[in-house]
């Protein structure tokens, strides 16, 4: 056996033995009602429903429907629960909790189900495992579709867009590589239902660190690369440990979409831009003459700052534009500004940005009588 292969059997027995269990009793002991299992089989579906007289969980009072499913020893699953059923998923081995969902993972905002809820996991061992459907708390109720997939663990090769990695946490962070062909937008995401994931990219002259940007708990970068090679970095936020799948996937970018510092802002024309996590996106703007000019940066990504400094401006806004977009309305004299675009929270994502000259024909006494108007209703 080798070293990693050590390690990682010791960290799946220290994480089982600190689990504790779910919602669900532990396998043996008499449920109130219900407690038969079904058995579920790989790349087959499992339909079922949790009523009243599904069994109990005796800690808050939800339903469950329990399956067993058959696995190698070290063998890599995914889990998918499906159907508007409000619900959760739990894996035991014996009485000994393997992994589980958080109960709020995979609702909207007003407690339904937003979208199938997953769990990918290792079997530790040869032998019969304990999949629990739960019910998210006792009025969750209704029809579900349960299905069980083989997936290719981590081997150890590169990444390329496309593909993921399945593996655990074994040490305070582990190191993942992977190559960009092609320049273009990328979303790496960093998923665990077993710890709270932070999301570290680097490499070619890029370097950008997530914690919260995807659902829940998990890590989320948009980031606009060049061809080249980049290492993923995957910890935990609380240094707990677990299994966790890494992803790179290809993402859209339109067409003339910014994506570098310096580039020239234009008059009365709407420009895209994209924003990497924790960064900001600078432009420069040339005005021949005095003119008001109205800013605006909206993305539906993060919550915009906007910043327009230079020729002795310096003028900054949040949330002046509708919701958390930013807008400045300036009375600009001749000159050269940068006009920074920002995220409040970090995040990463796409934006537009345009610059209006509300009045091109304002002369110089014009302006100096309107900021000096300005000046005095401030005072």
């Amino acid at each position: 056996m080798n070293i990693r292969s050590s390690t990682l059997s010791l960290a799946v027995i220290a994480t089982l033995a600190l689990s504790g269990c779910d919602k669900l009793p532990l396998p043996g002991i008499k449920q109130a009602t219900g407690g038969g299992g079904n058995s579920l089989k790989l790349d087959k579906e499992a339909r079922g429903e949790l009523t009243s007289s599904s069994g109990v969980n005796y800690n808050d009072g939800s339903r469950h429907q329990i399956y067993t499913l058959r696995l190698e020893a070290n063998q890599a699953i995914e889990l998918q629960l499906g159907g508007a059923l409000n619900g959760s998923l739990a894996v035991y081995k014996g009485p000994l909790l393997v992994a589980s969902t958080a109960n709020t993972q995979g609702m909207g905002e007003d407690g339904s189900q937003a979208s199938a809820t997953s769990l990918a996991f290792r079997s530790t061992e040869a032998g019969e495992y304990t999949v629990a459907v739960n019910g998210a708390q006792a009025s969750a109720y209704g029809p579900y579709v349960l299905t069980a997939k083989p997936i290719v663990a981590y081997d150890g090769k590169p990444l390329t867009p496309g593909g993921n990695a399945i593996d655990w946490l074994i040490s305070e962070s582990q190191d993942y590589k992977f190559t960009i062909a092609n320049a273009g937008l990328y979303v790496i995401t960093a998923e665990s239902a077993n710890f709270d994931t932070v999301l570290k990219v680097s490499g070619n002259g890029v370097e950008e660190e997530n914690d919260d940007g995807g659902n829940g708990l998990n890590s989320r970068l948009q980031m606009y690369l060049e061809p080249g090679e980049y290492t993923a970095n995957v910890r935990s936020l609380a240094d707990t440990r677990g299994s966790f799948k890494l992803a790179i996937a290809n993402s859209t970018l339109e067409a003339g979409t910014v994506v570098r510092d310096g580039t020239e802002l234009p008059l009365n024309q709407r420009v895209n831009g994209l924003l990497g996590s924790g960064g900001s996106r600078s432009f420069n703007l040339v005005l021949s003459q005095h003119s008001r000019v109205s800013f605006d940066a909206r993305s539906s990504d993060f919550d915009t700052v906007l910043e327009v400094s230079g020729n002795g401006v310096n003028a900054e806004d949040d949330d002046g534009g509708n919701g958390t977009n930013s807008r400045l309305d300036l009375n600009l004299a001749p000159g050269t500004y940068t006009v920074d675009v920002r995220s409040l929270g970090g995040n990463s994502g796409s934006f537009t940005l345009q610059a209006s000259a509300a009045n091109g024909n304002l002369n110089r006494s014009t302006a100096a009588d309107a900021i000096e108007a300005a000046a005095a209703s401030a005072d």
